[in-house]
C-alpha cells in the first residue's frame, strides 16, 4: 500500500515541474510567422490615484498562415491582472478582455482570419492600476513609475516607440528619450525577437491627490494566485484519499479476517440483511465482520452464475450453485471424508 501511495505521489511531484519543460515551444525556428511593423505605446498618468492610461497601436503583419493557421487573435502583453476599461479603438477588433496564460495579457479576437501577406492595423487602449513606488528622498516623498511594455519572443518589431507625457514630470527619463513639441517624451528602436524597451521616471507626491500607498507596483496576473497551490494540495490529498479507498475495497479477502472481508455496519445491513458472521464464529460476543464475497445475497443458495469470488483463483460453476467453496488456505490439509468421520462418530 505504502509503495503505491509514494509511486503516485512521485509521478505527481514529476507531473507539476517536469510538464511546462515539455509544454514550451524551442526557440529554434525556421521562420517568424509575423512580424510587426509598428509598435506604439502612448501613457498618460492619471493625477488622481496614479494609474495609466495606456494607448497601444500596432501594424501586424502575417508572414506565414499554413503552418499554424491564419492569424485570428492575439494577445499582447501587460503589467498585471488590475487592467480596467479595455477598450477596442479599432473595427478589426471584434472582442477585447484581460487574458492569464502563465502572465498577463490582453486578447484581442480580431474580426476575420487573416493570412500571409495580410497586414492590419488594430489599437486598443486600457488602464492600469498598481504600476508605482513609493520613495523618499531628502525631504520629500516621490513617486516613481518603471515601465516595461509587452515585448515579443517570436517576433521581429520593425519599429517600437513609447511615448510618456510629460506633464509634472520631476525627474525625466534617460537621454534616448527626446520630449517632443506635442509634450510626450518618445524613444523609438528595432525590436529583435526578446527585445524590449522601458522608461524610469519620478514625481512628487502632492502631484497627485489620491495616491494609494497600498496600491504599489504589482506583478501578479491572477487575482487569486494562492488557488492554484491549493488546488495541488487537495488535489494530491484527493488522490491518495482515492488509492487507500481503492485498495482498501479491491485487496484480497484472505488478507484479513482468515478469508472473510471487513465492512462496515451500514454495508451488511444493506447488502446482506439475513446472514450475521463474526470472528470467532457464531456468538454475539465476537467482532461482527461481513460475509465472504462468494457468498451470495441471501447468504444461502444461488449464487450468481459465472461470478468467481475465491482469490484463490478456483473455478466457479454457475447455475444453482452457491459459487466456490474457500479452499484450505491455512493449509489444515482437512479432507471432506475426515470431517465426515469425526460427525459419525461424536453422533453415536
Amino acid at each position: 500500500m505504502k509503495r503505491i501511495i509514494n509511486k503516485v505521489l512521485l509521478l505527481i511531484i514529476l507531473s507539476i515541474f517536469l510538464v511546462p519543460l515539455f509544454n514550451k515551444k524551442t526557440n529554434a525556428k525556421t521562420a517568424d510567422l509575423d512580424r510587426i511593423d509598428e509598435y506604439i505605446v502612448t501613457v498618460d498618468p492619471d493625477f488622481n490615484d496614479g494609474s495609466l492610461n495606456i494607448r497601444i497601436k500596432i501594424k501586424w503583419t502575417v508572414l506565414n498562415s499554413t503552418s499554424e493557421g491564419p492569424l485570428t487573435w492575439v494577445k499582447i502583453g501587460i503589467p498585471n491582472y488590475h487592467a480596467s476599461n479595455i477598450k477596442k479603438l479599432t473595427p478589426n477588433i471584434k472582442k477585447a478582455k484581460y487574458y492569464s496564460d502563465g502572465g498577463s495579457f490582453i486578447r484581442l479576437d480580431l474580426d476575420r482570419e487573416y493570412k500571409a501577406g495580410e497586414t492590419l492595423d488594430f489599437s486598443f487602449s486600457f488602464n492600469q492600476s498598481y504600476m508605482y513606488n513609493i520613495y523618499y528622498v531628502e525631504n520629500a516623498t516621490m513617486i516613481n513609475y518603471n515601465y516595461n511594455p509587452g515585448y515579443f519572443n517570436d517576433i521581429v518589431v520593425t519599429k517600437a516607440t513609447l511615448r510618456w507625457n510629460s506633464m509634472n514630470v520631476k525627474e525625466a527619463p534617460h537621454d534616448s528619450y527626446i520630449l517632443m513639441p506635442d509634450g510626450y517624451y518618445e524613444y523609438s528602436r528595432s525590436l529583435d525577437h526578446g527585445q524590449r524597451i522601458s522608461i524610469n521616471l519620478a514625481y512628487d507626491l502632492n502631484v497627485f491627490s489620491n495616491i494609494d500607498p497600498k496600491k504599489t507596483y504589482t506583478s501578479e496576473y491572477e487575482k487569486y494566485p494562492f488557488l492554484f497551490p491549493l488546488l495541488i494540495i487537495g488535489g494530491t490529498i484527493g488522490v491518495v484519499i482515492f488509492i487507500m479507498l481503492l485498495s482498501r475495497l479491491t485487496r484480497d479477502p484472505y488478507q484479513t479476517e482468515r478469508g472473510f472481508y471487513a465492512k462496515s455496519d451500514w454495508y451488511f445491513w444493506n447488502r446482506y440483511p439475513h446472514v450475521r458472521y463474526y470472528k470467532n464464529g457464531v456468538s454475539d460476543s465476537g467482532k461482527f465482520i461481513a460475509p465472504p464475497r462468494n457468498v451470495s445475497q441471501g447468504g444461502f443458495h444461488g449464487g450468481r452464475s459465472g461470478g468467481c469470488a475465491c482469490a484463490c483463483a478456483c473455478a466457479c460453476a454457475g447455475g444453482g450453485r452457491a459459487g466456490c467453496s474457500i479452499k484450505d488456505f491455512y493449509h489444515t490439509n482437512l479432507k471432506s471424508k475426515d470431517i465426515e468421520k469425526v460427525l459419525e462418530d461424536s453422533v453415536e
